[in-house]
């Protein structure tokens, strides 16, 4: 979490925890304004609620319809305690080691999605990795079985201005924030 943000939940007396809704989570103001740095946002998760109110569907549901059928995926969920079968195959999560060793640890947890009563559109769903590899054999391809091609080639052409690129490189040059990756 930034800095600034922590702050601000401190100040207000806000758990520094994750929250298990999207606006429990992510109530917080801009830290920046957009393109004039970079901090991972929670702009896919919003993205995501969007769907589910226009849509009147959960968000596994409407990807379930509307992006895993089409590819034939059977094995990506928001909730994978509900799926043992694919519970069961899930790889421990590991992190850079903090001690800077270079070395990938195990981490125990609490996952990003733990506690999570909502569908997490920016960072909740778990895959079998031929099914996540499907998903990235119809981007890669460009089937437009998943998107029209001028929108994968959107997708696909830089997105951040300068002043962002700049931020980024600053951040992740932060040892505490590097050990994440």
């Amino acid at each position: 979490m930034h800095p600034a943000l922590m702050r601000y939940r401190q100040h207000r007396g806000e758990p520094l925890s994750f929250g298990v809704t999207i606006l429990e989570r992510f109530n917080a103001p801009l830290v920046f304004e957009p393109g004039t740095d970079w901090l991972y946002s929670p702009s896919i998760d919003y993205a995501g609620l969007l769907v589910e109110r226009l849509t009147g569907l959960d968000l596994e549901a409407y990807m379930q319809k509307h992006l895993w059928a089409p590819l034939g995926i059977t094995d990506i969920t928001f909730w994978p305690s509900a799926h043992p079968d694919l519970a069961n195959r899930l790889t421990d999560m590991t992190v850079r080691d903090p001690a800077g060793s270079g070395r990938v640890v195990h981490y125990p947890g609490p996952t990003i999605s733990t506690g999570a009563k909502e569908c997490m559109g920016g960072q909740g769903a778990y895959a079998a990795m031929p099914d996540y590899l499907k998903i990235l054999h119809s981007l890669l391809v460009d089937d437009e079985r998943l998107l029209r091609r001028d929108t994968a080639a959107t997708m696909f052409s830089p997105q951040l201005t300068p002043q962002s690129r700049e931020g980024q490189k600053k951040l992740m040059a932060r040892p505490d924030v590097a050990a994440q990756f």
